[in-house]
């Protein structure tokens, strides 16, 4: 799955069900997801990402789910 830390996108967070695991088998602490509108070189993109806080400065992880 594709996640965003908490406060990057301003849209609305959703409920989410999802309770993905880390390679350390700990659960994540997923806040919910959020439907991001982004541009990607020169297409615009809609896709869904898990909000979870992450032990690292980036901002968007990209699973997957993505491609």
């Amino acid at each position: 799955m594709s996640i965003l830390q908490p406060g990057v996108s301003s849209s609305e967070i959703q409920e989410s069900l999802l309770k993905p695991f880390r390679v350390t088998v700990e659960a994540l602490d997923v806040v919910g997801r959020q439907l991001v509108s982004f541009t990607l070189g020169e297409k615009g993109l809609n896709h869904t990402f898990l909000v979870c806080p992450l032990p690292t400065e980036v901002a968007v992880l990209l699973g997957m789910d993505f491609f």
